[in-house]
């Protein structure tokens, strides 16, 4: 076979275009403060220099912006009128450049004359040779003659002390190249490329897939191991065959001995990527080190010291010590705001999480760096904060001129020297001429409380007690402040979009009166948590959406259109979960209600849309608009009116979901939830339609070209990745980085919870005794090793690190005595019953249910003892009625299925249900759960249950008897009882001639075929047991009973009997339209009855 080709490293044909680099006359300065030379008296081999005067010249100031006079974009051109032609042959344009600089080296390239806008900037490696290039893959060979000159920029601006005021870099080797070419746009892979996560995976990583192009003739696929070479797994290639694209899947699954492999398909290789327990580890690493260069106001490996002297406040020009923070985008701002909410808020969530890990140390200092700056914001007299360092322009006609000189404003690098005419201005919302409503919004005050409250219960998150007291303070008031509706109209004076009762702000506001309860034990905070969850609550979908399959979507928060980004859909799920894992006391009800919302927005609206785009996972906006590449997602059942779907690759929605679902899965315990959480950081990674790593250093093929205006080339600086455009994926030649807030933190918080292992503790009890020392196992058939750990002599054992994901058998003593599910990182308990536990492996409901009927859901219990055990299982519902609410139960050893009956109210609208339960109150929140929806038209498929009144529950008086509810006698005389024997309901029915009790009616329609069961046991007399099927129409009038029959019951032992009936199409020119079913006697005896129950066997 032949050796497979790595695509970025291959070229099909490269031309050095001589003599043009050299050459004075090919080079013209576009504008001031650049320059070129060619005189080769260069201290590197070079073919030409140029420089930038990175000088601000005079300032125009004037109450919130200070813009230096000095162009920002400084640049020059060099003319390939000469090699015009010659361009249709190829694709791209290099060269190599030295920047003769110690930091803060970047390149812009632009081409002059395309048809469509090309330009690319890099970040740069200071002092050494890079090569930067221009993609021309988007244009046509007759496009690329067009371009007449290639121009090179640079926006630095400013000096700090000992910069040059003239910024040199050196130029050569400027060649034209062919190589092979990303699709610009669309789902489908490029032929040469393989998109796959380029972090790698971990062993026990249930689908670990890649996706080649179907261009790729390949039939199979090898995965290799690095180093030798050696085949490691080969596989079939398949097919997955969509109406947005054709993919060729390689599923390495089974590959899971650690190491660093790659995969071929035919000549196309992948990059090498590790299996590895922690393939998160490193773009952990590489953010952090990141977000270190981005700091202001301090010396990093990015940048000298700086801004030692910000900043001027906007309002009465005095100066404020307002030195630190981060800078935004790789520009110099800095959003106060948004920092705080948007990079300390997720960076102390994380840090729970990372407690015990080797990143701990990296974070913990990032976050005090925050907590630091973030006690600078405040204003002391107005307890109000300091917003930014830059507003945008306003759109009055007195600022247009102003307007497009926006990126200069307070963006340029200062002389660290307070009282001079370069210090930057501090925005005073409160008393400015101008509100900038994307940065002073109210989500962004309620984000800076919520980074306060998350870092104050860091024990080491703020340097000392009076800072410690200062930041809860201060933060205390402002929630106050943000809450009260009194103050509502004051706060729109200098706050944006006040509106205390959207979605998101409830849900921040939740996560903030948590963590003030948390960190102060104010009772009162706990009592606004409940009362703001009840209210999230009420912000949950319930209407349905019916899908082409005909199946239901709902349970997601907020109104459509469902706008994915800072706050939404995924902060409500987050902030719930938040509040359920910490609050001291709650009604159960609550929590309940919680938890059946949680289980309903899982399976009805996660599960339902978020793989709508296989092979990605990915979260997606709703709206009722169509377009070229969004999907149907179906049609209000109320309305029919459309419901579209378009995905996002945004890494700032991907880590508030990816966040959202890992709490979720471990609250649910549910495999597929955490793999979905997983699968959806992926794409950023490598595993796109590009198939670019979009994070610098990590993967083997991330995208070098991203936007860095005034820092050079930084390990984990990233680019905001795959954008779209009416549901299609395109990838911009230039790539910005700018989304470092709103984006790239809540991602790291996403990978932190993934990374994370779990640090599990709790007691080994033998009955509700400590077991002494013992020594306990975890064990799962993915890990190369058993986890073990002794417990103490009170029983007591941990932390014991566990990797999150799975779910482990527990061995004590040789034997399996039960399972924990591990499915979030952190701490958690779990205690061992060293008898045996007894566990809720799964619940199994109907997809769809209908008002006023009843319905089955099917437990599986699993008995770890060696005897049989007593349990006793609580039942609730979410807008269905269990008939019990506590079913007693004795279980033998193993695997055991148990049948639950509940009923669906008569006047029950159509929405979501759910069921919960307990076992032996193992958990207070319901252990288990599931779920479907209530619907008035639903089409009933084979199996689901129409009709039950086998525990004939509330029984109700009628004269002397006690019938059971929502039957009615027919006939007689005869006595009828409702009693209770062993837990279970009974029917006696004592008759002196025939009788029959009729149950209420349900809807069937022609050609249904049902089952009628029952249990029966006699009494004696001479009378035999009947049951019937009975119909009528649509007014309630009997029509006939299409099955009748009579049974024998003997006295010692209860008998199974059915009865099948099929519903006439025509009865006398009648249509069915309803039926019943009865039980009763045919004669003079006695009789009892029990589970009955109504099943469709043909809808």
């Amino acid at each position: 076979m032949l050796p497979s080709q790595f695509a970025p490293e291959t070229q099909f044909a490269s031309e050095q275009i001589t003599g043009v680099l050299g050459d004075a006359s090919a080079w013209r300065s576009i504008t001031t403060h650049f320059r070129t030379r060619t005189d080769g008296q260069f201290p590197v081999a070079a073919e030409a220099e140029i420089s930038f005067d990175v000088t601000t010249g005079n300032f125009i100031s004037d109450l919130f912006y200070k813009i230096p006079e000095a162009p920002h974009y400084k640049r020059g051109s060099v003319s390939l009128d000469q090699h015009q032609d010659e361009l249709s042959d190829y694709n791209r344009i290099s060269l190599l450049i030295y920047p003769d600089l110690p930091d803060r080296a970047s390149i812009w390239l632009e081409a002059i004359g395309a048809p469509s806008w090309t330009a690319a900037t890099f970040p740069l490696r200071p002092r050494q040779w890079n090569k930067v290039w221009l993609d021309l893959g988007h244009l046509e060979p007759e496009g690329r003659t067009k371009i007449r000159e290639l121009m090179i920029g640079n926006t630095a601006l400013g000096q700090l002390p000992g910069d040059q005021q003239w910024q040199s870099y050196y130029l050569k080797d400027l060649r034209f190249e062919k190589v092979p070419p990303r699709n610009i746009q669309g789902w489908e892979t490029s032929a040469a490329y393989v998109s796959l996560s380029q972090i790698g995976y971990a062993p026990w990583d249930k689908e670990k897939i890649a996706v080649f192009s179907c261009e790729n003739p390949a039939e199979t696929f090898q995965v290799c191991d690095a180093k030798s070479g050696r085949i490691l797994l080969e596989g079939k290639l398949t097919i997955l065959d969509k109406t947005y694209g054709k993919f060729k899947i390689a599923d390495f699954s089974a590959v899971s001995r650690s190491g660093l492999c790659y995969l071929q398909a035919g000549l196309v290789r992948s990059p090498v990527f590790p299996i590895t327990p922690a393939p998160f580890a490193p773009a952990l690493d590489n953010y952090l080190h990141w977000l270190h260069c981005m700091r202001s106001g301090c010396e990093t490996p990015a940048h000298p010291d700086c801004f030692q002297d910000d900043g001027l406040r906007e309002d009465t020009k005095e100066a404020v010590d307002l030195v630190g923070g981060w800078f935004d985008a790789s520009d110099l701002r800095l959003y106060n705001s948004m920092s705080m909410s948007n990079i300390l808020r997720p960076l102390a969530a994380s840090e729970a999480f990372l407690k015990n890990d080797a990143l701990a140390g990296k974070l913990c200092s990032e976050i005090r760096w925050g907590t630091d700056f973030l006690q600078k914001i405040w204003d002391s007299e107005t307890n109000l904060p300091f917003t930014m360092l830059c507003v945008h322009m306003p759109r009055e006609e007195k600022y247009k001129k102003l307007k497009k000189h926006y990126y200069k404003n307070n963006n340029y690098w200062s002389d660290n020297r307070k009282g001079t005419a370069d210090d930057r201005i501090v925005h005073t919302p409160w008393k400015s001429v101008y509100l900038d409503g994307s940065l002073d919004n109210y989500l962004h005050h309620l984000g800076i409380c919520a980074a306060g409250a998350e870092a104050l219960n860091i024990e080491t998150a703020i340097g000392t007690p009076a800072g410690r007291q200062q930041i809860l303070g201060r933060t205390e008031r402002h929630f106050a402040r943000m809450r009260d509706a009194k103050q509502t109209a004051e706060n729109r004076r200098f706050v944006a979009g006040v509106n205390p009762d959207s979605t998101p702000a409830l849900a921040m506001s939740l996560e903030i009166a948590v963590n003030l309860g948390r960190c102060t034990g104010n009772s009162d905070y706990w009592r606004q948590a409940a009362e703001l969850a009840e209210k999230l609550l009420q912000r949950q979908q319930l209407d349905l959406l019916e899908t082409n399959e005909a199946r239901m979507v709902s349970g997601f928060f907020d109104r459509i259109p469902l706008l994915p980004g800072l706050s939404r859909p995924a902060t409500p799920v987050a902030a719930l979960l938040f509040y359920l894992q910490h609050a001291p006391e709650s009604s159960e009800n609550l929590k309940a209600r919680i938890h059946g919302a949680l289980r309903i927005y899982a399976d009805l609206f996660i599960r339902k849309a978020y793989r709508m785009y296989a092979p990605y996972t990915l979260p997606v906006q709703l709206g009722t608009t169509s377009g070229s590449g969004k999907m149907l997602l179906g049609k209000w059942v109320k309305t029919q009116q459309e419901i579209f779907v378009s995905p996002t690759f945004s890494p700032g929605t991907i880590g508030h979901e990816s966040v959202a679902l890992t709490m979720l899965a471990g609250f649910l315990q549910d495999a597929e939830l955490y793999a979905y959480a997983r699968a959806m950081l992926l794409p950023h990674l490598g595993f796109n339609p590009s198939s670019w790593s979009y994070v610098a250093e990590t993967g083997q093929d991330y995208k070098p070209d991203m936007m860095s205006t005034t820092l050079g080339h930084m390990r984990g600086m990233t680019s905001i990745g795959v954008g779209m455009r009416q549901g299609v994926p395109f990838y911009p030649q230039h790539a910005s980085s700018n989304e470092i807030y709103t984006q790239l933190t809540p991602y790291f918080q996403g990978m932190a919870l993934q990374h994370a292992s779990c640090r599990l503790r709790g007691k080994l009890l033998c009955g509700h005794q400590p077991a002494g020392l013992q020594k306990i196992v975890f064990r799962h058939p993915d890990l190369p090793e058993e986890i073990a750990v002794r417990s103490d002599r009170q029983g007591n054992y941990g932390p014991v690190e566990l990797p999150a994901g799975l779910r482990y058998e527990i061995v004590v003593g040789n034997r399996v005595v039960g399972q924990v599910a591990v499915f979030s990182g952190g701490s958690a308990s779990h205690d061992v019953d060293l008898d045996g536990a007894v566990l809720i492996q799964s619940i199994q409901v109907p997809e769809q249910v209908r008002p006023g009927l009843s319905f089955k859901a099917t437990v599986e219990l699993f008995n770890y003892a060696a005897v049989q055990r007593s349990v006793r299982l609580q039942v609730q519902g979410l807008r269905v009625d269990p008939v019990a609410t506590e079913v007693p139960l004795d279980l033998a050893p193993g695997k055991q299925l148990v049948d639950l009956m509940f009923r669906v109210p008569e006047k029950a609208a159509d929405a979501p249900y759910a069921v919960l339960l307990n076992c032996n109150g193992q958990s207070d929140n319901f252990g288990k759960s599931a779920c479907g929806v209530i619907l008035s038209t639903s089409k009933l498929p084979a199996g689901e249950l129409l009709e039950i009144n086998g525990s004939f529950a509330e029984p109700v008086q009628s004269g002397e008897d006690l019938l059971p509810a929502g039957w009615k006698k027919i006939m007689g005389p005869a006595r009828i009882r409702t009693v209770v024997k062993d837990d279970v309901s009974e029917v006696e029915i004592s008759s002196e001639k025939t009788v029959q009790l009729h149950s209420r009616l349900f809807a069937v329609k022609p050609g249904m075929i049902v089952k009628l069961k029952f249990e029966v046991l006699g009494g004696g007399g001479t009378g035999l047991p009947i049951t019937g099927i009975h119909v009528y129409d649509s007014a309630g009038r009997w029509l006939s009973a299409p099955a009748s029959k009579s049974f024998e019951a003997t006295r010692n032992n209860w008998r199974s009997y059915e009865l099948i009936g099929e519903i006439p199409a025509n009865i006398k020119g009648k249509t069915a339209a309803q039926s019943s079913v009865c039980i009763g006697i045919n004669g003079s005896a006695t009789a009892l009855f029990r589970k009955v129950s109504v099943e469709v066997i043909r809808p």
